[in-house]
């Protein structure tokens, strides 16, 4: 708990914010979305202090708070509304993704916030790319019943290669955002594979587990 909490209050110095402007929820790999405010400032970054319960996502239109998701492989999904300025961070791994954490980031900030989803720009953050992300039986199985068609098209988000199958996680979560409604001008994909990059990120795949986790942190200018 020490060690975590000196790197977040490093990563809130680089960032020139207060760690108690930050605001982190439970991650437990579903596809749930809270709505945060100023109220929430400081949730989950300290010990004794509960982060958001329950959730995976976040949105939020206060200035000022900034949102947080952890990671050692599930990608990091900001979307942002220029609009209403209105945004999101989701982690989105592949229950998540499965799941379409994504496009219920998208109705939760259309729904609270009367967002347009064709105003809505979403970036798909590092992560374990198709590369490296061979998965089993069971995975499979969720991918196929969520995602028809997931073994077809130009861009499969199932792949089989030297007696493997691969996700690709990051072509299910723009398939997602794009059966929500947004545009295909608006989704960016990083295609920065965290496996392949451990001088930069952690993998709990590369690294066996044994791995820290990075942070993606999301947040409207406002006071500090």
């Amino acid at each position: 708990p020490a060690l975590s909490l000196a790197n977040r209050l490093k990563l809130a110095d680089r960032l020139g914010i207060s760690l108690d402007s930050m605001v982190g929820c439970q991650q437990m790999h579903g596809c749930e979305v809270a709505v945060v405010n100023a109220l929430d400032a400081g949730r989950g970054m300290r010990v004794g202090v509960p982060s958001i319960q329950g959730t995976d996502a976040m949105v939020t239109v206060t200035p000022g708070l900034y949102l947080l998701a952890l990671s050692a492989d599930c990608p990091p999904v900001f979307f942002y509304d220029p609009t209403r300025r209105v945004i999101g961070l989701a982690h989105s791994g592949w229950k998540g993704t499965v799941g379409r954490i994504a496009g219920n980031v998208v109705q939760a900030m259309v729904d609270n916030f009367g967002s347009e989803p064709g105003d809505i720009v979403a970036v798909i953050g590092p992560g374990i790319g198709p590369c490296c992300y061979s998965v089993g039986s069971n995975v499979v199985g969720a991918v196929e019943e969520g995602f028809p068609g997931a073994w077809e098209g130009s861009s499969p988000l199932l792949e089989r290669r030297d007696g493997l199958v691969y996700f690709d996680l990051w072509a299910a979560i723009r398939r997602a955002l794009l059966d929500a409604g947004l545009g295909s001008e608006n989704i960016s994909v990083e295609g920065v594979c965290a496996a392949h990059n451990l001088d930069a990120f952690y993998s709990h795949r590369a690294e066996a587990g044994q791995c820290g986790l990075f942070g993606a942190v999301f947040g409207l200018a406002g006071s500090r």
